[in-house]
C-alpha cells in the first residue's frame, strides 16, 4: 500500500499502521500507543490505515488526527474493539503534550 501511494503521489496523504503493532497479542498496551504516537509525529500524513484482527475477523480503523476522528469499518458491524479505541485515543492525546491535550475529549 505504501508503494502504491508513492507512485500515485500520495505519500504525504496516506500512513499506513503495520497490523502487528496494533494487535492486542505480541505488543504490551504501551508499546502499541508509543508505535502509533510515534509514527504520527514523525510522519504527519493527513490519514492513517491500519488492519486489525478482532475474534479471527479483520476490520479496518482510519485515523485523522488532525480532525481528531477516528472511523471504523467493520463488515460484521461490530462496534470498535475497546482495546484499540484505548491505544488510539491515548496516542492522539499524547500527539499535543501540551497541557490543553490533557483535557482533549476522546475521538470522535
Amino acid at each position: 500500500m505504501t508503494e502504491t501511494s508513492m507512485q500515485a503521489g500520495n505519500i504525504d496523504v496516506y500512513g499506513f499502521l503495520e497490523p502487528q503493532s496494533i494487535q492486542r497479542s505480541g505488543q504490551s498496551q504501551f508499546e502499541s500507543e508509543n508505535y502509533i504516537k510515534n509514527w504520527m509525529q514523525n510522519s504527519k500524513p493527513d490519514v492513517y490505515l491500519g488492519a486489525y484482527l478482532n475474534d479471527a475477523h479483520w476490520q479496518m480503523v482510519v485515523i485523522l488526527p488532525k480532525e481528531n476522528v477516528v472511523i471504523w469499518f467493520c463488515s460484521l458491524h461490530n462496534k470498535p474493539d475497546n482495546y484499540l479505541k484505548g491505544i488510539i485515543n491515548s496516542a492522539l492525546k499524547g500527539l499535543d503534550d501540551t497541557q490543553q491535550s490533557k483535557s482533549k475529549p476522546p475521538a470522535r
